[in-house]
């Protein structure tokens, strides 16, 4: 994939900075993950800056790399994007791909996206059990819209006992 491979170009390029040319396995550095989240991190501000010029394409691009990189800030926005439709289709594959990689980073928009992809089976096998714990996540983790996705869990009976009682302080929860 040429996304890996430009990641994979950087990290060197960053790893060997001023150093003795010599070889040097990603992999195998002992601060690899550091320089990796740096890399995404630097990626994804050239998407913030991208998009703040008005260029969505060359913003999407930079966001899917910092994603793919370990950016779960990125990857939260990807899986928002993709599950909604915003880039024109809905993509639950995608979304759930980026969804996992948020969900791994702590990202709690992209956990709720992670769980509500696991209540309804979206992109990914249904496992209610494991997506209300990941909107449950969200929500302790300040992401209130994940109250609204609580409130349908109870409401539709989605993993827990269907509830309208429950349901109904779920949304009075949400915005």
């Amino acid at each position: 994939m040429k996304m890996n491979r430009m990641i994979s170009i950087l990290t060197t390029t960053a790893l060997l900075g001023s150093a003795l040319a010599m070889p040097v396995a990603f992999a195998e550095t002992p601060d690899a993950s550091v320089i990796k989240s740096l890399c995404a991190d630097e990626l994804y501000e050239k998407a913030n800056e991208a998009r703040e010029s008005g260029d969505r394409e060359t913003a999407n691009m930079y966001e899917e790399m910092a994603a793919e990189a370990g950016n779960a800030t990125a990857a939260g926005k990807l899986s928002e994007a993709y599950h909604n439709g915003n880039f024109g289709t809905v993509d639950y594959d995608k979304a759930f791909h980026f969804a996992e990689i948020a969900q791994q980073g702590g990202d709690s928009k992209g956990t709720m996206y992670y769980g509500i992809m696991l209540l309804y089976g979206r992109g990914t096998e249904q496992d209610p059990e494991a997506g209300l714990e990941a909107v449950l996540s969200a929500y302790d983790s300040g992401e209130m819209k994940a109250a609204r996705y609580l409130g349908y869990a109870w409401l539709d009976g989605i993993g827990v006992a269907q509830d309208d009682a429950q349901a109904a302080e779920w949304f009075a929860k949400g915005v």
